[in-house]
């Protein structure tokens, strides 16, 4: 996990709220950072491969976050 967040440029990661975060850790995507706030995640083939498949209150929390 990567202390310094602020120096991964915007395009090249994504943050989520806790619950979406959780899910995505237990299901295997790299936790990038985290701040009070929630994590984040590294925009990779496996963070998109997992979300194609994540279930439907996943996505909808993803929508307001």
């Amino acid at each position: 996990m990567i202390c310094n967040i602020e120096v991964i440029p915007n395009e090249n990661k994504v943050f989520h709220d806790f619950p979406v975060g959780n899910w995505l850790i237990n299901h295997g995507v790299p936790l990038l950072g985290l701040d009070a706030e929630g994590y984040y995640f590294a925009k990779s083939e496996l963070y998109f491969d997992i979300l194609k498949n994540a279930p439907i209150w996943v996505k909808v929390l993803m929508m307001f976050e």
